[in-house]
């Protein structure tokens, strides 16, 4: 659930409270990464010792308008001038100053309210000053070396990606893969990690596609465009970060093999392009689509993942939505009929994250529990060896309430519990579950490393799954594009437990 400061949960007429509105973060005590959530998430943060939680209070300084409005304009306001509460969090957590920056620093949400029009004389007792807003195209602060952080990472197929709390991106693999920067197939494949250039606020990684929204909010794509899914209007792939779109974005959903793209405005709305034989882009058709087209007039959504031609997307308000191929049940609605819609999954209003692979799917609620529905024995981590196959609605897996992030590779699942071990699931051709064999399917979670503790990231991408422990880079399984300290720096010999990447300390530098 990590985001970037640039993604501010919504602001809503109730959250003001004579002047002012409470904002809210949440601490990793061992990564120091500071994220802000919204209250709902703060809430199921509470009994969560790996984070310090943190209210924080700021004033309303102006307003579009002067008023409260209903079409999300922006709203500007300033940190809470005490002093001592100001002294206290910059001392005590100094990982705020990465998202607060200094006392004075403006921030920019938006209002999301179908309350009536209020003028703020009215409401509110706010002083009167201009405020001066920052330009979208400002550049970051740059933080001290050694305070550094991964902010996301992301493992595809041959190419792999790492954003660092500076918003340097840094990617390497397969020169005719997704590396942001302009290669030709012929090159030399990128062995050591190279900063992509830009800053940028967040990323995510498909099978061969590598998306980026850089801190003025644009959104940027390069990689394979066989279906037109990089909405650039055209089936011409992109060797470099070719830019999307202008305007304001918040969220580019992650993909598993798929070659259609999913993505949220900052306003709330969902866009895709790409392939659609399925009904997978969700607008009610089968046709592709070359440039990112709106799905619905919804305003809420803030989650979106790709499967191979199925969709998925959660809403602030924790419902799951699905939509495309449901062959095998494996959107999770009972059934085994396709949808062209954005269609609700079952009651629960509580769901993270869901990921998908070809047939199956695993998602993870805010109670700490994992859940799959679709076929494939083995691969959905189903312990019951006498289960019936599909599973046409979501069921839980085991009954472990600790399980907090959740990533699925090339026919195997990783995912990470509160006390910061590791487990995966499935194939393991290539070593991918980190048992030590290279054989077979592991149909039940198994703790990688012998369960140590400590792991802060996972990401599963093709056949090599990624983790990263003690602010050090690992990595396990087939060792495409990974050159390997043990093995005098040689590729493509798997590797069936953790070793560390020969550049762990490139992306990854001494705190």
């Amino acid at each position: 659930m990590t985001t970037t400061h640039t993604n501010k949960p919504k602001i809503t007429q109730t959250d003001i409270n004579n002047g002012y509105v409470t904002r809210y973060f949440v601490r990793n005590v061992s990564t120091k990464v500071v994220t802000e959530i919204d209250k709902k998430q703060y809430e199921a943060f509470k009994n969560n010792v790996l984070y310090e939680r943190i209210e924080f209070p700021w004033v309303i300084t102006g307003l579009a308008n002067d008023q409260l409005s209903t079409d999300n304009k922006i709203i500007y306001g300033t940190k809470h001038k005490n002093t001592v509460t100001t002294q206290f969090y910059n001392k005590r957590l100094p990982g705020l100053d990465r998202v607060l920056r200094n006392p004075l620093e403006y921030f920019i949400g938006t209002l999301n309210t179908s309350e009536p029009l209020v003028p703020l004389t009215t409401q509110m007792n706010i002083p009167t000053f201009q405020v001066s807003v920052p330009t979208s195209s400002a550049e970051p602060e740059p933080e001290p070396t050694g305070s550094l952080t991964i902010t996301s990472l992301l493992a595809g197929d041959g190419h792999f990606t790492i954003l660092r709390s500076d918003n340097t991106l840094w990617s390497w693999g397969y020169s005719s893969g997704p590396l942001g920067w302009e290669t030709s197939y012929l090159d030399p494949n990128i062995l050591v990690p190279t900063q992509v250039s830009g800053s940028w606020a967040s990323a995510s990684l498909g099978g061969y596609s590598l998306w980026g929204i850089k801190t003025d909010g644009t959104l940027w794509a390069c990689g394979e465009n066989s279906n037109g899914q990089l909405g650039l209007g055209s089936v011409t792939d992109a060797p470099a970060f070719t830019l999307v779109d202008s305007g304001l974005w918040k969220y580019v959903g992650d993909a598993n093999f798929s070659v259609h793209q999913l993505a949220i405005k900052s306003d709330g709305t969902l866009w895709a392009a790409g392939a659609n034989g399925a009904g997978q882009l969700g607008n009610g058709s089968s046709f592709s689509e070359l440039f990112f087209v709106q799905i619905g007039s919804d305003t809420d959504w803030k989650y979106v993942h790709m499967a191979y031609q199925s969709s998925f997307g959660i809403k602030t308000d924790g419902t799951l939505w699905a939509w495309g191929d449901n062959s095998e049940g494996q959107l999770g609605l009972g059934d085994t009929t396709s949808r062209n819609v954005p269609t609700q999954v079952g009651a629960y209003t509580d769901w993270v994250k869901v990921v998908g692979s070809y047939m199956w799917s695993v998602g993870l609620r805010a109670d700490g529990t994992l859940w799959f529905a679709g076929g494939d024995n083995g691969q959905c981590g189903y312990p019951d060896a006498g289960f019936t196959y599909p599973a046409l609605t979501f069921t839980q897996i085991g009954s472990d309430t600790d399980w907090i992030d959740l990533d699925m590779g090339d026919e195997y699942h990783i995912v990470r519990k509160s006390n910061g071990t590791i487990y995966t699931w499935g194939a393991n051709y290539d070593g991918m579950i980190g048992n030590g064999s290279s054989t077979g399917i592991v149909c039940t979670p198994f703790a990688v490393d012998n369960g140590s503790t400590g792991w802060t990231h996972i990401a599963g991408g093709g056949y090599d799954p990624y983790a990263i422990k003690d602010n050090k880079l690992y990595f396990w399984g087939a060792n495409y594009q990974n050159p390997t300290p043990g093995v005098g720096g040689i590729v493509n010999t798997p590797q069936t437990t953790p070793v560390e990447h020969v550049s762990s300390s490139v992306v990854m530098p001494p705190t």
